[in-house]
C-alpha cells in the first residue's frame, strides 16, 4: 500500500516499527520519501507555510529533547515541550493548507493501527486519510471523552475533508487545537520518533 508523503504521514509512520526503523539509516531519504522540502511545501500555496529547514530543524530538536527527557537531563522536559510545540505548530499550518487545497493522497486502511500509538495521533491520521475511518467516526464517537473544543475541531476538519476543503484561515483554528493536542501528547508519553 502506498502512503501519503506529508508531514502527518511522517509523524504517524516514525510510531510504525517497520517505517520507525528505515528513518534511522538517513534522514535526507526519510524527509524526501515524505516530501518535507521546500518546492513541495510551496505547491500548498500558502505564505504561511514553515520552510523544509524549519520542519527539519524542529523534528531535530523534538528527538534532541526527546533524549534528554529519557536520559533524565535537567531542562530536557521543558526543552521537549518548546520542541514540540514547534513541531506539531507548523504540522498545524501544514496540515489546514493541504486540506485547504483538497487533498490528493492514496487512501488508507480504515480500522487498526500499525503504530504503538493507538491514541490520538493514530485517529488523527486516520480522519485525514481513510475515507472508511472518517465516514463512521464524528466527534462524538471517535472522542468521546475529549474536551469540547477538540470534538469541535475535529468535526470541522471531518467536515472540510468530506466536502472537498475549505479556507486555510476557517481551517487553522481548528487544525492548531487538534496539533496542540497532538503536542501535548507527545510530550507527556514520548513517542519513539527517531529523528
Amino acid at each position: 500500500m502506498k502512503i501519503p508523503a506529508t508531514l502527518l504521514s511522517l509523524i504517524y509512520h516514525s510510531t510504525v516499527p517497520r517505517y520507525r526503523d528505515e528513518m534511522h539509516s538517513s534522514l535526507d531519504r526519510t524527509f524526501r520519501r515524505f516530501a518535507i522540502d521546500d518546492v513541495n511545501l510551496q505547491k500548498l500555496n500558502q505564505k504561511a507555510i514553515p520552510t523544509a529547514k524549519q520542519i527539519r530543524d524542529a523534528a531535530g530538536d523534538v528527538d534532541h529533547a526527546a533524549f534528554e527527557v529519557r536520559s533524565g537531563t535537567a531542562g530536557g522536559k521543558l526543552k521537549l515541550t518548546k520542541a514540540s510545540t514547534d513541531l506539531f505548530g507548523y504540522l498545524a499550518y501544514v496540515l489546514a493548507a493541504e486540506i485547504s487545497k483538497g487533498m490528493n493522497v492514496p487512501d488508507q486502511p480504515g480500522t487498526g493501527s500499525n503504530g504503538i500509538d493507538a491514541g490520538f495521533l493514530t485517529q488523527l491520521y486516520l480522519l485525514v486519510y481513510s475515507s472508511v475511518y472518517r465516514d463512521a467516526n464524528d466527534a462524538s464517537r471517535a472522542l468521546p471523552g475529549a474536551s469540547n473544543n477538540v470534538k469541535q475541531s475535529w468535526d470541522a476538519v471531518r467536515d472540510a475533508l468530506m466536502n472537498g476543503g475549505a479556507a486555510f484561515n476557517d481551517l487553522l483554528p481548528y487544525t492548531q487545537v487538534l496539533c496542540e493536542k497532538l503536542a501535548a501528547d507527545f510530550s507527556s508519553t514520548l513517542w519513539p520518533i527517531p529523528w
